[in-house]
């Protein structure tokens, strides 16, 4: 096959295995050679086909790239949308840091499949950063040719067992323009090194070297696909938590690879080596009182009860206390507890109507020590016995917001509603629902 068939074959192939027929696919546009010629092969095949183009700023010539980008696409009828963003590179190169920029932007994107244009030579050259990085087994595995980016929508990349060189040969046939990035040729960057200086030395002395590296990582792929069943094995039924004593009856080896496992399904980054046999020692050390409080990037493991959960790392410290009033009914955003306060309209249940009408009320945190009756049959208990009952983990319970109306502690999240405030049957009430934001998609095991 000539170069035009074998791109053709590849988007065509890819889409029958992975997109539904009436599925909205994205083409990831950067305005180079590699995605543009995806956008040429993708709209050549559906109608159904839109771009993103990310804006870093990073080059001075950043605006004539999405110029370029919106004139391409205006040309051929294709909706484009051109997002601006802001590399944050604090702890990250610059080159993770710009990855991560456009990863935010295509987890927003109106589509369910959002396509990128990697190649053969890409995958490769990732496999040797990875490989100088001393990666680990999900390292080897190599760049998916599709996977999640959160709960909604995937990453598709046709092209990766096809090489750079195909590419070119479709855009010289096609007589496709595209716009060289100058970084490109800087090798001061790890990837333009590899691609500029060692890979022209490996191509000279083994040609076929990236179709070798790549068949590696299918094997190695497949191997890390069986550590991941028996994670699942090893952690039980839903890895929402962990049980210790289950944990620590494990091997070494076995308990480390539930831990990966455990950390990747919670969105966490994955601990090096020395990091995660500190973890290891810690989990089998731990005390029946022990909180742990294992700090894992923007996560953090947690015990209790003989559970290990992963939370976000905001549970290793506690929150500045709130002191806002407000009128029931209203939605509130507390940025100091991290989430929202909703209030839905509710018969029979709920703070009574009656009361919430009196006067504004007031969110808390930790505030003041407080009791509170559930029920007029029972008894009034303390904060601290009500959520020990409750099963609420120590570290959440600082995070959970509270209502006061005057002095009377009304509702607690996570807790319930004074018996004294409570709409009796037939009445009208509002019923609190407190939802804490998302730190974010967790990224696919895989």
């Amino acid at each position: 096959m000539n170069a035009v068939e074998q791109v053709t074959a590849a988007v065509a192939s890819a889409l029958a295995a992975h997109v539904g027929a009436h599925e909205h696919v994205c083409v990831a546009l950067s305005g180079g050679m590699d995605s543009v010629v995806l956008l040429d092969a993708v709209a050549n095949i559906r109608n159904d086909v839109s771009a993103v183009h990310v804006h870093h700023g990073l080059s001075p010539n950043a605006d004539e790239w999405a110029k370029f980008c919106q004139h391409l696409c205006e040309t051929r009828g294709i909706p484009l949308a051109v997002h601006r963003v802001s590399v944050d590179v604090k702890g990250q190169g610059i080159e993770a840091a710009a990855r991560a920029a456009r990863y935010a932007v295509y987890s927003t994107v109106d589509a369910r499949w959002i396509l990128q244009g990697h190649h053969a030579d890409d995958a490769a050259e990732t496999l040797l950063l990875r490989l100088n990085r001393g990666t680990g087994l999900r390292g080897l595995a190599g760049i998916p040719m599709s996977r999640a980016l959160g709960p909604t929508r995937r990453l598709l990349r046709p092209f990766l067992r096809l090489p750079r060189a195909v590419l070119r040969e479709y855009s010289q046939a096609r007589k496709l323009e595209w716009i060289e990035d100058e970084s490109n040729h800087d090798t001061r960057l790890d990837r333009n090194f590899l691609r500029n200086t060692v890979v022209p030395a490996l191509s000279a002395r083994f040609p076929h070297w990236r179709e070798n590296w790549l068949r590696a990582a299918d094997h190695v792929r497949e191997a890390y696909g069986l550590l991941e069943d028996l994670a699942k094995l090893d952690a039980g039924e839903a890895p929402q938590q962990l049980s210790l004593v289950r944990l620590r009856a494990l091997s070494s080896e076995r308990l480390r690879n539930v831990l990966r496992y455990f950390l990747a399904v919670h969105g966490a980054e994955l601990p090096d080596t020395g990091h995660l046999a500190d973890i290891e020692r810690r989990i089998r050390g731990c005390g029946s009182e022990s909180v742990l409080g294992i700090r894992v990037g923007e996560r953090a493991l947690m015990h209790y009860r003989g559970e290990l959960f992963c939370t976000p790392a905001r549970c290793l410290s506690e929150p500045a206390d709130v002191l806002r009033p407000f009128h029931a009914g209203e939605t509130l955003s507390i940025p100091e507890l991290q989430g929202t306060l909703h209030f839905d309209p509710v018969m029979g249940s709920g703070i009574v109507r009656s009361s919430t009408g009196m006067e504004p009320m007031v969110v808390r945190g930790q505030g003041q020590p407080a009791a509170m009756r559930l029920s007029h049959k029972r008894p009034t208990r303390t904060l601290k016995n009500l959520f020990q009952e409750a099963g609420v983990p120590p570290w959440e319970r600082a995070w959970l917001p509270r209502i006061f109306l005057g002095n009377d502690l009304v509702w607690v999240a996570g807790i319930g509603i004074a018996a004294h405030y409570q709409a009796a049957p037939g009445e009208p009430g509002l019923q609190p629902r407190w939802e804490p934001w998302s730190s974010g998609p967790a990224p696919d095991w895989r």
